[in-house]
C-alpha cells in the first residue's frame, strides 16, 4: 500500500479502507484475504481508517491510484459518511495539494490525481451514485466542500474512472448494466480471475452517438450511449491448478520448470483481445497468472498490451 504499486495497469494504491467478503466465484482465491490475515487480521472485518484518508493529498507527482486494493469501496457495511468523505478527497486530490495547503483556491490549480475505482458490488455503486450520495452531500457538506462544487458543476468527477470485475459471462451479465448506468468520468472492466469466456456485448462496447429531437444538447442534437473505455483481463494468480489459465512443463533438456497458456484459455484471452480492437477499446493484458503472478509471464501474441484510456473525456 502506498505510493508505489507492482499492481501492472496502476501507479499507486490508497486503501482508506480494509477487509471485505467473498460474494462470487472470482472471491476464492482473494490475494487481499492471504495478506490481511499474513498481518493476523480477518478479513471479514470491515476496518475504517480516517488516518489515512489524507493520504493522496500529500502526493507531489500526478499518479493513476487504484483505490480499496484490500477491500471493495461500495461493500455493504462501509458508511455513506465515509464514502462522502473519500469522495470528497478525490474531488479535491490535485498535484498542488501535495504543499499541504488547506484546499484553497490554489489547490485546484495543479494536475489532479486518477483515482481507480474497481467493484464487485456494481448495484450498491450505482445506488450510491445516483441516490446516497448526492444526498448525503446536499445535506451534510454544505458551503465550499469540495465535493459539493463538484457534484454542483462538475459531476461526475473527471478524475474518478468507476470499473467492475467480472469473472465470467454470468457475472458480466449482471454487473456491467449496472455500470453503464452510473454517471462516471470513463468506465472499465477487470476480466480477472477470467474464468471462462465472455462476450463483451455490442451495447457494452458500441459508444454510438443517436439523434436527438431537441438540438438544445450539447454535441448538436445527440447523445452519446455510455460504453466501456477500458478492458483489463488477466489470469488467476495463487489458486488452484485447474483454474489457472496457464500449465506447468518441464525441460528434458534442462530440467527448468515454464508455463504455457493452456489452449482453451489463449481462445478466451485471444477473443476478448479481438473483440476489443474491433471495437477500438484500450486492451490491458495484466497476466497469465499461475502459482504466482508472474509465472506465465505477460505476452499475448509474441507482445504487451498495455493499452489505456484517455481521462478526461466526459461521459454521462
Amino acid at each position: 500500500m502506498g505510493d508505489r504499486s507492482s499492481i501492472e495497469w496502476t501507479d499507486a494504491t490508497w486503501n482508506p479502507v480494509t477487509g471485505c467478503s467473498k460474494i462470487s466465484a472470482g472471491c476464492k482465491f482473494c490475494y487481499a484475504e492471504r495478506i490481511t490475515e499474513r498481518w493476523g487480521q480477518r478479513f471479514t472485518e470491515i476496518r475504517l481508517h480516517p488516518d489515512r484518508l489524507d493520504q493522496p493529498l500529500r502526493w507531489r507527482q500526478p499518479r493513476r491510484i487504484f483505490v480499496n486494493s484490500m477491500s471493495d469501496l461500495f461493500h455493504e457495511d462501509i458508511p455513506i459518511d465515509f464514502l462522502a468523505r473519500i469522495f470528497n478527497v478525490m474531488a479535491c486530490a490535485t498535484v498542488a495539494c501535495g504543499k499541504r495547503h488547506q484546499h484553497d483556491e490554489e489547490c485546484w490549480t495543479g494536475p489532479p490525481h486518477t483515482f481507480q475505482i474497481l467493484t464487485k458490488r456494481a448495484e450498491r455503486m450505482h445506488r450510491v451514485l445516483t441516490e446516497e450520495l448526492p444526498e448525503h452531500v446536499g445535506e451534510r457538506w454544505p458551503g465550499d466542500a469540495a465535493i459539493s462544487i463538484a457534484l454542483d458543476v462538475n459531476w461526475p468527477l473527471p478524475n474518478v474512472v468507476l470499473g467492475v470485475s467480472c469473472e465470467d459471462q454470468p457475472r458480466a451479465d449482471k454487473r456491467i448494466p449496472w455500470l453503464l448506468k452510473t454517471p462516471a468520468a470513463l468506465r472499465f472492466v477487470s476480466l480477472e480471475p477470467l474464468l471462462g469466456m465472455i462476450e463483451l456485448r455490442n451495447e457494452w462496447v458500441s459508444g454510438q452517438r443517436l439523434r436527438t429531437r431537441g438540438t438544445d444538447r450539447p454535441g448538436g442534437g445527440t447523445v452519446c450511449i455510455p460504453r466501456i473505455d477500458w478492458v483489463i483481463v488477466g489470469g488467476e494468480s495463487g489458486g488452484s491448478p485447474g483454474r489457472a489459465l496457464v500449465e506447468r512443463f518441464q525441460s528434458p533438456f534442462t530440467g527448468s520448470i515454464f508455463y504455457k497458456p493452456k489452449p482453451y484459455a489463449l481462445e478466451w484471452v485471444s477473443s476478448l483481445r479481438d473483440q476489443c480492437v474491433a471495437a477500438s477499446v484500450p486492451f490491458f493484458f495484466k497476466a497469465w497468472g499461475g502459482p504466482t503472478a508472474k509465472s506465465g509471464g505477460r505476452f499475448l501474441d509474441g507482445r504487451t498490451w498495455d493499452e489505456y484510456p484517455t481521462v478526461g473525456r466526459s461521459r454521462t
